[in-house]
């Protein structure tokens, strides 16, 4: 069956879906984000949740990044594997990163600093480990390896 020039498969899974909308709002937060920062109203702390502090480098690293997750969103939802593997380096990237924050919480005792960070610290954890299972890598057409 064609639809609008793609070949449909059988419809993507849930998981994947919230993946490339979490994605697509990362793209969207940086994009406004960079452009708010060109525009000299907000600061470069803006945007280091998502740019583990490449942020430093002003509103082309927010540009830049946008592009990234915006390219990985389509491509999750166009099912390239690509994507799929991307979108591991970026929750693995997001995972090692967050140590860090989540180690200065405890030691100084944030506990609404421990929740935030702890609960995208696991939330990686099951993007990770979904991304790998091997029926996820058969919805992209590959094995998982």
């Amino acid at each position: 069956m064609q639809t609008l020039g793609l070949q449909t498969r059988e419809s993507l899974p849930a998981a994947i879906n919230l993946v490339a909308a979490a994605s697509a709002l990362a793209a969207a937060y940086l994009a406004v984000g960079g452009a708010l920062l060109w525009a000299g109203m907000i600061s470069f702390s803006w945007g280091a949740p998502l740019l583990f502090t490449l942020e430093t480098a002003g509103p082309g690293a927010f540009f830049a990044g946008a592009l990234v997750f915006a390219l990985n969103a389509y491509g999750l939802l166009t099912r390239r594997n690509w994507a799929r593997r991307l979108s591991i380096a970026l929750a693995l990237a997001g995972l090692i990163m967050s140590v860090p924050d989540v180690s200065a919480a405890v030691v100084y005792v944030q506990p609404w600093r421990i929740v935030r960070t702890g609960a995208l610290m696991i939330a990686r954890v099951v993007v990770l480990w979904y991304l790998f299972q091997e029926s996820t890598a058969a919805a992209f057409g590959r094995r998982a390896r």
